[in-house]
């Protein structure tokens, strides 16, 4: 009887799932995956947004105004309500960085796994796999998201800038901002990956933390 248990597990252990109760990649239904990330993200980033923008803003010394109310009146008082709100439709392309990093992740982990179990590299419990996965992922995430972050931020600050005055001051009202395409043909792929480094470093922080 006990034998018969044992065998019974060791069928049962080949043909079940890592852990009991996980679930994993294979069991998730994609479509609503891929269609709620994005859902999410976007009610997270409206509120968001004009409180990034600015922190871009003051950090650049473009706005004199340290507080983030008396900032916040003076965009508006300036530029109108949607001045909080510049270059919010580029970034809303990095909408697609959660869907690209976790299919990514989860795939590469996959292939990762599959590969390991031929040829034996590391043990199938190892970190290695899931760190190796998670770099697959933040890259292929980054490759998307910094683009879009490099050309929001440009929009952020670029109508302000251009009408700032020698002495460094802030303008009383924006200039035309220049639109999207023309700063992507301006930066070229050098520029727009230009700090694509740091962005993969503090992703890999953000998801050990």
């Amino acid at each position: 009887m006990a034998e018969n248990l044992v065998e019974g597990g060791r069928h049962m252990s080949a043909t079940a799932k890592p852990v009991e109760g996980s679930l994993e990649w294979d069991d998730l239904d994609k479509t609503k995956l891929i269609a709620c990330m994005p859902l999410f993200g976007l009610a997270v980033r409206v509120p968001v947004y004009p409180p990034q923008l600015i922190k871009t803003r003051i950090q650049t010394g473009l706005i004199a105004e340290q507080s983030l109310l008396t900032a916040a009146r003076h965009i508006v008082r300036t530029e109108g309500l949607s001045g909080l709100w510049r270059g919010f439709g580029v970034s809303l392309f990095g909408l697609a960085t959660g869907p690209v990093y976790i299919t990514a992740l989860e795939s590469s982990k996959k292939a990762l796994r599959a590969l390991n179990a031929t040829h034996r590299v590391v043990p199938d419990d190892s970190a290695a796999i899931a760190m190796a996965a998670g770099a697959i992922g933040s890259i292929a995430g980054q490759t998307v998201a910094v683009p879009m972050d490099v050309v929001s931020q440009r929009l952020q600050v670029a109508a302000v800038a251009s009408t700032a005055n020698a002495a460094g001051a802030p303008a009383a009202a924006p200039a035309a901002s220049p639109s999207a395409l023309s700063l992507l043909r301006e930066l070229g792929p050098r520029g727009l990956y230009r700090c694509c480094l740091l962005y993969t470093s503090d992703a890999a922080d953000e998801e050990d933390s």
